[in-house]
């Protein structure tokens, strides 16, 4: 289990009356019976299940798909090693971090932002493998939530690192990210927008489902952003009143350090075995 994480699967159930400890249990069973399948926790299973509104299931189809997903994409899902030749240098430019606490709304929410916007910095594949780390952290730290935001700070995103996007990796988190990861994602906030913030998201739309589509929102200035989201969520030079985000990307950095472990271990005992597919 990920170090620092805020609830137990006790914690979850009480929080979530809707949840049913014999529906988790028989996903459990369904999965130690999938031999091509490596094992999941009852806390897996439950937000798993959480994430597909109790629907047995589409929560077994999101189990098989999430991990049949990440072991097709190996360049984003593996070898996340936080100390690599690979992603020290976006880790040392960029920022993936929980908000500070629940937004307004009751959902959770997750911030991106580039700490050092130097285009020679910025590989697309290793910055989603970055956000694979993260995601996994957050959603396997925080629990559950009524619905999960994504806020991302696009002040130093230019033409250069539209030009160094890899379209088919970049297609490939899209469809883990909207459909199998065990949220529920509702709300996407691009701030401190410009013009390259339109063409990034041209790019996108052909691999976003409609409903994702539909959940962005442009904020081209800060002002703006604060009408949606309190002050108090922003890093402090952002002119919030959280943390810098300087500050956030070196906690960031002491979370991947801490949890190097548990990374490595998803290399070597999480894997799909196809020959084993029933």
């Amino acid at each position: 289990m990920y170090k620092v994480s805020r609830v137990s699967v006790q914690d979850v159930y009480e929080r979530t009356p809707e949840l049913k400890k014999k529906e988790v249990e028989g996903i459990l069973t369904w999965t130690h019976n999938q031999r091509h399948l490596p094992k999941i926790t009852e806390y897996e299973a439950a937000i798993f299940h959480h994430s597909r509104y109790f629907n047995f299931e589409e929560t077994k189809k999101a189990i098989d798909i999430y991990f049949t997903h990440r072991a097709k994409n190996p360049n984003i899902f593996r070898d996340r090693d936080p100390q690599s030749d690979e992603l020290r240098p976006v880790i040392e430019s960029q920022v993936f971090y929980p908000l500070p606490k629940t937004l307004p709304s009751g959902y959770s929410g997750m911030f991106f932002a580039f700490v050092n916007p130097d285009t020679k910095k910025f590989n697309c594949t290793s910055t989603l493998k970055l956000a694979s780390m993260m995601m996994d952290y957050w959603h396997m730290t925080e629990g559950i939530s009524k619905g999960h935001s994504l806020v991302v700070n696009m002040q130093g995103f230019s033409l250069g690192h539209l030009f160094r996007l890899h379209i088919g990796p970049l297609r490939a988190f899209v469809a883990f990210a909207q459909e199998y990861i065990p949220l529920r994602l509702k709300e996407i906030h691009f701030v401190n927008s410009n013009r390259v913030t339109q063409r990034f998201i041209g790019i996108l739309k052909p691999f976003l489902k409609k409903e994702v589509y539909e959940m962005m929102k442009i904020h081209t200035s800060m002002e703006a952003a604060y009408e949606c989201i309190p002050r108090e969520y922003f890093p402090s030079d952002l002119g919030g009143s959280w943390k810098s985000t300087a500050q956030l990307q070196e906690d960031m950095t002491s979370i991947l350090m801490e949890n190097k472990k548990n990374f490595q271990d998803e290399d070597t005992e999480r894997n799909v075995e196809e020959s084993l597919r029933g």
